[in-house]
């Protein structure tokens, strides 16, 4: 209806009763939850405070439970899908309020899949085994993508009239003896065919032979995998992302959990079995180790095994990456990273992927972080601000060149042009706050929502914290006082809270001036 209001995958009535899922899932809303919706989708990208939404859900009809502005919260969250992790639709602001952060969209998202046009139930005595077909490969597909995915069935044999990224289109044929399946699938933008496969189906709607519909759904799931992750091939505009970020977006179309890494680890070890020793794999490979050290980088054996292994697969597929920009800035990447001695080797390669292709926000990320960790922080920061105008408004990718930006400032000790770039990362998203905001914060006092944060560490987490930000950044920069810089207020803030016990080790060994 034209009063709809659509968030995301989600279309809300205009009373926001009920909303529905484009799977055609309805979901209705209490009282409280109306009230909420209306005043936090009122004021979008707005940080409303915990009072207003009191206001708002209290009053006749409420119950105890009603009045709990948290539960209220997390029950919306729990019906919309939403994680308070990686919010989509409401982010906390700590010792503030909520904000809703989905932006209204007009017209339909793009599904992911669409299933269709499908060709050949009219020409069968029965169309019921390939109708439970196609709803049990719809229903398992949808099963394992993320939530804000939308998986489409078109039973037509018109054109589609659903966008979507990749489509499966699908024929049968009864011969009187047994259903055959073909299909096809396909990369919408360009027409390209990603997978093929054919089957015979029983009176069930059942593969009658091999392949059975869960190795259907991994082939099917496993192209398109492979497309959205390297799809470009050796081509790259001006605009697109690193390939951490490609790999990182890919694997949150088909996560369901906050830990999306887990599924890429899952894809990418059965890219290994099926293509062993395939150069594209295992720089993907190396990247995905990468983020497990990030993940947990007090793990030092764990850590000097990972760095290990990225540096052998780099070193040992280096050759073939010359012709491939993306992946060319990825060995870059990963050879800055494990801090082994190879800034200039990392350096000469971001700039022959720079030189080489059209690749320039993606080169301008990588030579950023390797002019900052060299000292140039003129240098980087200057890159930052054009892969930033490159960028697309309100991506991933923008967030994080505002986030490398923000380490730069920080390493140079410019607290007055570091304060406006934080101020404008989080007006981009309001939740990196919570994210990075102990570690931006200067020494003194720290702001109220900052200070909860800090309340809910332990000792434990306190020098986790601590070791992360040097790990992740600090140790990476070649001059001690840029170290210093990064490390200086979050050992400040929980040593102050925890005592000096909480500082590692091996940060104390990277700046001893500041313990």
């Amino acid at each position: 209806m034209d009063d709809d209001i659509r968030f995301g995958g989600l279309i809300f009535d205009k009373s926001f009763l009920f909303a529905r899922r484009a799977s055609g899932e309805e979901l209705k809303f209490t009282r409280a939850e109306r009230a909420m919706l209306l005043l936090l989708t009122g004021n979008v990208r707005k940080i409303v405070t915990r009072n207003r939404l009191l206001d708002a859900i209290t009053g006749a009809g409420s119950d105890s439970a009603d009045r709990n502005v948290d539960f209220v919260i997390n029950r919306l969250r729990a019906k919309l899908g939403d994680s308070a992790r990686n919010p989509s639709f409401i982010a906390t602001q700590y010792g503030e309020g909520y904000v809703w952060i989905a932006e209204p969209s007009e017209g339909p998202n793009e599904a992911l899949l669409l299933i269709g046009p499908v060709f050949g139930l009219e020409r069968t005595a029965s169309g019921e085994p390939a109708r439970a077909f196609l709803l049990r490969l719809r229903d398992i597909i949808d099963a394992q993508t993320a939530d804000n995915q939308i998986v489409v069935l078109e039973l037509n044999g018109q054109a589609a009239s659903s966008k979507s990224l990749f489509s499966l289109e699908v024929s049968f044929y009864d011969d009187g003896k047994c259903m055959h399946c073909a299909a096809v699938l396909r990369k919408v933008a360009t027409g390209q065919i990603l997978q093929t496969f054919r089957l015979m189906l029983d009176a069930a709607g059942l593969p009658a032979s091999e392949p059975d519909i869960e190795s259907v759904v991994a082939g099917l799931k496993s192209a398109m995998w492979r497309q959205a992750t390297t799809g470009q091939g050796i081509l790259a505009g001006p605009t697109d992302q690193p390939l951490e970020l490609q790999m990182h977006d890919t694997a949150r179309l088909f996560d369901r959990s906050d830990e999306s890494w887990a599924t890429m680890s899952e894809q990418l070890s059965e890219a290994r079995r099926s293509q062993p020793g395939d150069p594209q794999t295992e720089l993907m490979w190396a990247m995905h180790l990468y983020a497990r050290i990030l993940q947990n980088p007090a793990d030092l054996d764990l850590r000097a095994a990972h760095e290990e292994d990225i540096e052998r697969c780099v070193f040992d597929h280096l050759a073939v990456f010359q012709g491939n920009p993306i992946f060319l800035l990825g060995a870059a990447k990963l050879l800055l990273f494990t801090g082994r001695g190879h800034l200039a080797l990392a350096e000469q390669l971001a700039e022959q992927a720079f030189l080489s292709s059209t690749a320039f926000a993606s080169a301008f990320s990588s030579l950023g972080q390797i002019r900052m960790c060299k000292g140039d922080i003129r240098s980087a920061v200057d890159l930052y601000d054009r892969g930033i105008e490159l960028s697309v408004p309100d991506s991933e990718f923008r967030v994080y060149l505002m986030v490398l930006k923000c380490a730069a400032l920080m390493a140079e000790g410019d607290r007055s042009r570091l304060d406006k770039a934080v101020a404008a990362l989080y007006a981009l998203k309001p939740v990196t706050r919570l994210q990075i905001g102990l570690f931006v914060a200067p020494p003194g006092p720290l702001a109220p929502d900052l200070t909860l944060v800090v309340g809910q560490f332990d000792a434990a987490r306190a020098k986790h914290a601590i070791l992360h930000l040097h790990y992740v950044f600090a140790r990476l920069f070649v001059r001690e006082d840029h170290r210093e810089n990064i490390m200086r207020g979050v050992i400040g803030h929980l040593t102050e809270r925890f005592g000096a016990d909480v500082v590692p080790d091996e940060v104390r060994r990277s700046v001893p001036r500041l313990v």
